[in-house]
Parts: structure tokens; C-alpha cells; sequence
């Protein structure tokens, strides 16, 4: 017997569902080949006509570089040395592979640790699709 919340929220999840879920997933993965290729060439047009910025029809094209300028952190380490406050830019961080082996080398025991320092966490749920083939389905 049907409850009165499914008869309310009935549920959609069902052949037709999954088949066009399959359908838009291997679209997807298609248009994305077909962009990526076409993208280089959108680039290397405006690049070529040396504009960051063209109207085609009814659509305006625009291109940004983003600047991923970043400081050198060995030199900013050496520049603070000099200056004699290296010690006040400085934090501890665990180094895992050295934590590692001293699990390894049976220093520290693997379960202790987990008692104290475990954190359970669970990632989002992911969904694959593939065609049965015909005599499965």
C-alpha cells in the first residue's frame, strides 16, 4: 500500500529518467571535446586581431587572462632571513610522509592515533550510467 507521501511526491526516477541522465551525460562529454577544441580557436583569433573583446552576429566574444602572478616562497624565506624575521612568518605544519614513518616503524600506533585524531567524512554521492546491452534490460 502506497503511502500518502509517495502518493503526493510519486517518484520520477525510472527508465525514461535514466535513459535521457545517460543521453545528456555522453552529450556532455562530447560538447566538452568539441569546446575545448574550438575554444583554442576563439583565442587564437582574438589573439591574432589583437582585441580581448568581438561581436559576431548577436553574440559578443570576451576574453580575460587571469593573473596568476605569485610570490617565489624560497625567496620571500631568504628575503625574511636576511631581515632577521624569518621566525616571525613561520608556522608549524605536520609533515605527513615523516608521520608516515614513524606508523611504519611502529613509533606511534595507528589506532591510538585514530582515537584521537580521526575525522569520518563522506564525499558526494556520484552517479554513473551505461547502456545494458539489449537482451539485459
Amino acid at each position: 500500500m502506497q503511502s500518502l507521501a509517495d502518493k503526493l511526491n510519486p517518484s520520477v526516477v525510472d527508465q525514461k529518467l535514466i535513459e535521457e541522465y545517460f543521453l545528456r551525460s555522453e552529450r556532455k562529454k562530447d560538447d566538452k571535446i568539441w569546446i575545448k577544441e574550438h575554444r583554442v580557436k576563439i583565442i587564437e583569433e582574438l589573439n591574432k586581431l589583437e582585441v580581448n573583446k568581438k561581436d559576431y552576429g548577436s553574440f559578443r566574444v570576451k576574453m580575460s587572462v587571469p593573473d596568476t602572478s605569485k610570490f617565489d616562497e624560497e625567496k620571500i624565506l631568504n628575503f625574511l632571513e636576511s631581515k632577521g624575521l624569518k621566525h616571525r612568518a613561520i608556522k608549524e605544519v605536520l609533515d605527513e610522509e615523516k608521520l608516515s614513518q614513524l606508523i611504519d616503524n611502529d613509533i606511534i600506533n595507528l589506532k591510538e592515533l585514530q582515537e584521537v585524531a580521526w575525522i569520518e567524512s563522506k564525499g558526494s554521492p556520484r552517479i554513473s550510467v551505461e547502456r545494458l546491452p539489449k537482451n539485459e534490460g
